[in-house]
């Protein structure tokens, strides 16, 4: 029965209605259809049949049972069907979710490499930030430091005025005794002088050994040049000695010098006690400003020094 039943439909799709039929057959995979009242649907799209009565007859002959199964199995395959699609849809869903998903992570993993560039350059701004602070600091102080110093050096230099001022009214009797307007400034000149002589002495002892090279060198020639080199060392020796009258005059005068310095330097021993109290208050007090002065310049030499490591 199976087989004359395949013989007699084929591939032909078995419906219960018309609705159904129209489905299968004129949807986009097209199939050969026929309902169970008889009616036709091919795939180029006709529709032929009806409860007439060669169909009708040749239907009366399949069995209910058959006729039951088919039904039975194209509801499976119906469902089947609606299965597939719904995977194909999951899947779909999936493939999606997947692309969605590898793209937030690679954007995940942008923002997390920004986040750390981002990080880095507000720990390298940070460091920044501290440094100018340090040096701000560093720049404060020494702006305080400059001003003390200035302010110190206003201080010492009033204290040498008043020094001086002190030290000449102290020696005005003794300046007028022996005839010098003002003691301290005969004492730089007296200094002056000495500094002169030296330098003069030393003047005098290049020209005195330039001189005696060319000395040598004309005693060292022919001796054919014995004449005139004798002439030559005849007007050296008459210079060397000249010189030497002259290193004689200004030790002479570096003698005088010395005793007058001796001179005053009795004469000023022999002031009274308060002058001498005078002094050294002075001068101690001079020493605490200069020690306080060098304190302040060595403290600006340090922070210097720091700030140019820095």
């Amino acid at each position: 029965m199976e087989k004359a039943i395949l013989f007699a439909v084929g591939n032909t799709l078995v419906c219960e209605d018309l609705e159904e039929a129209k489905i299968l057959s004129w949807s986009e995979e097209r199939f050969k259809v026929v309902t169970v009242d008889g009616i036709l649907l091919t795939k180029s799209g006709t529709m032929t049949g009806g409860t007439s009565g060669g169909m009708e007859a040749r239907s009366k002959q399949w069995d209910d049972k058959i006729l039951e199964a088919r039904v039975n199995k194209k509801e499976e395959l119906e469902l089947k069907l609606g299965e597939l699609g719904s995977k194909r849809d999951v899947h779909r869903k999936e493939s999606e979710t997947e692309g969605k998903k590898n793209g937030l992570e690679k954007k995940i993993q942008y923002a997390e490499i920004e986040k750390k560039s981002i990080n880095d350059k507000l720990s390298h701004l940070s460091s920044i930030k501290g440094t100018i602070k340090e040096e701000k600091k560093h720049i404060s102080s020494e702006l305080k430091l400059r001003d003390v110093v200035e302010k110190r050096n206003k201080e010492l230099h009033t204290l040498e005025k008043r020094i001086n001022e002190i030290t000449d009214w102290i020696y005005k009797k003794f300046s007028k005794s022996v005839g010098i307007v003002n003691l301290r400034e005969y004492e730089e000149n007296q200094l002056k002088d000495a500094q002169s002589l030296a330098e003069e002495r030393l003047k005098l002892s290049t020209q005195l050994s330039k001189l005696k090279y060319p000395l040598e060198y004309e005693q060292n020639q022919d001796i054919n040049k014995e004449a005139e080199a004798k002439s030559a060392g005849e007007e050296v020796t008459e210079e060397i000695n000249q010189l030497k009258d002259e290193v004689k005059e200004w030790k002479s005068k570096l003698e005088d010098c010395e005793e007058e310095t001796q001179e005053w330097k009795k004469a000023s021993e022999a002031n009274t006690n308060l002058e001498n109290l005078i002094v050294e208050a002075l001068l101690e007090k001079e020493g605490a400003v200069t020690e306080e002065f060098e304190a302040d310049r060595k403290l600006t030499l340090y922070w210097q020094a720091h700030a140019m490591k820095l």
